[in-house]
């Protein structure tokens, strides 16, 4: 997270200033002062605090702080940045608030991170997400990040200063399973469609920086089909149809027990509901002699997740006889 503050004074400003170091929860921080071009530079410089500045002469002078969040230096930090920004010269200048544990390092090393691809979830069930280091590294925090059109937002992080903290608004959502700084595991509760996407384990590590992890989260609904059976005109004929209701629309697939029946003349329907769920209707005819009872299957399938199944038994057909055809041998 970068913060740019354009400001022609501090008076008034240093609290304002200070607050937001405090609040984004910044692991590392950098002030960098550019003044004009005509008016040159003014290093910042603290005794014990800030070290002498990295550039001289024209262009930007940056002097890095490094107190990490939690540390016993941290307090200190918050407090002598008022004091170094109250001695900062007047004038134009630029000060940069950033949060190097989040940005700086390859984001292309995610091949250090074991984590699932894609998780299944259906509504209302909970979905875990687990990222773990392959190598050991030295890690300061890991923060988990909902990736919502590509805007980031922190929603727990845990270091061995602070432990475990879920972030206001996601405490009903999130929860951690397993906390440890070379392998973490959270879960969301009962998973909604907005909660569909991609999210980001970011291990915050020195020197490297951030390396990042990238799970998603595949939502699915899935309700039990729904058998109807029907004869038909013929009497050796049964109309067969099974319907169920699911989100992304599901496989619907009718089988039969007995081998010398057979299912044919298929047909299948998709509608679209309201809520974004789809309810497909797949009908057959049963036809072949019945002089024992059957049960006929249907089966709906979302993705790879498991399937619902449901059986339907189909009573035997009773032969009938006129009374011209009783007889007494007595």
């Amino acid at each position: 997270m970068t913060g740019i503050w354009n400001v022609t004074s501090l008076v008034g400003k240093v609290p304002e200033l200070v607050h937001e170091v405090e609040s984004f929860c910044l692991d590392i921080a950098r002030l960098t002062l550019m003044h004009g071009l005509s008016s040159g530079s003014s290093p910042l410089e603290q005794e014990g605090l800030f070290p002498a500045p990295l550039g001289r002469g024209t262009g930007p002078d940056c002097c890095p702080t490094y107190p990490l969040k939690g540390s016993s230096e941290y307090p200190a930090f918050l407090e002598s940045q008022g004091g170094v920004l109250k001695g900062a010269p007047a004038g134009n200048f630029v000060i940069l608030l950033e949060d190097f544990n989040t940005h700086v390092g390859n984001d292309t090393l995610t091949a250090v991170i074991k984590t699932q691809q894609t998780v299944l979830a259906a509504v209302g069930e909970d979905a875990e997400f687990s990222c773990q280091l392959l190598e050991t590294k030295d890690v300061l925090q890991v923060t988990w990040q909902k990736i919502s059109q590509d805007v980031e937002t922190n929603v727990a992080t845990y270091n061995k200063y602070f432990g475990q903290r879920v972030n206001d608004g996601f405490t009903d959502k999130f929860k951690f399973k397993y906390t440890g700084l070379q392998n973490c595991s959270i879960v969301i509760r009962n998973v909604m469609q907005q909660d569909e996407g991609c999210y980001h384990c970011l291990f915050n590590t020195y020197p490297e920086g951030s390396l990042t992890g990238r799970p998603c989260l595949q939502v699915y609904e899935l309700h039990d089909p729904v058998v109807d059976v029907r004869q038909s005109n013929s009497t050796e004929e049964w109309v067969v149809s099974c319907s169920a209701t699911g989100r992304p629309a599901p496989t619907v697939t009718l089988s039969v027990s007995q081998q010398h029946l057979n299912l044919s003349q298929y047909n299948t329907v998709s509608v679209s509901n309201t809520n974004t769920t789809f309810t497909v209707t797949t009908t057959a005819v049963l036809s072949g002699s019945r002089t024992q009872s059957t049960q006929v299957g249907c089966a709906a399938r979302v993705l790879s997740a498991p399937h619902r199944e449901v059986m339907v038994t189909i009573p035997e057909v009773q032969e009938e006889y006129d009374d011209d055809d009783d007889y007494d041998d007595g």
